[in-house]
């Protein structure tokens, strides 16, 4: 009897506290879109995009469109463009953030201070598998 209460204790202790959660996912997800910006910043949120599987719903101030797999290259090329040009070795600071979770999507809600001035940045995220969430929506508001 001892040994199988150990077996069950060590299989619970293994199985159980490292689980990474949902919670813990979308967390990370804005720890990885804010901070400063550079090339690691850039792969870090592009990581989170696969038009393939999600078209990409962005509006942006001076642009917006749902953007299917294939023009992919082109959405990440102006990406890349806009990130360069106002962003690159600047900080985006986190003011708030909300988030909700519903099965397989999450709304998160952020407050950003940027080189540029405040921001206000929604995102819709599907899952994508276990342990990945990608971007479907990205709404920037000056």
């Amino acid at each position: 009897m001892r040994w199988a209460s150990l077996v069950i204790v060590l299989v619970t202790a293994a199985c159980g506290d490292d689980a990474v959660s949902d919670e813990d996912l979308i967390e990370r997800f804005i720890e990885d879109v804010t901070g400063k910006v550079d090339d690691g910043y850039v792969s870090r949120a592009l990581g989170y995009v696969d038009m393939a599987q999600y078209p990409l719903d962005v509006r942006v101030p001076h642009h917006g469109g749902v953007y299917p797999a294939e023009r992919a290259p082109e959405i990440i090329g102006q990406f890349k463009r806009a990130m360069r040009r106002h962003f690159y070795d600047t900080e985006i600071k986190l003011r708030s953030d909300t988030f909700e979770i519903s099965g397989d999507s999450a709304e998160v809600k952020l407050g950003l201070m940027t080189a540029v001035g405040p921001l206000s940045a929604s995102f819709t995220l599907r899952k994508a598998g276990e342990g990945a969430w990608k971007v479907s929506r990205v709404h920037v508001d000056r």
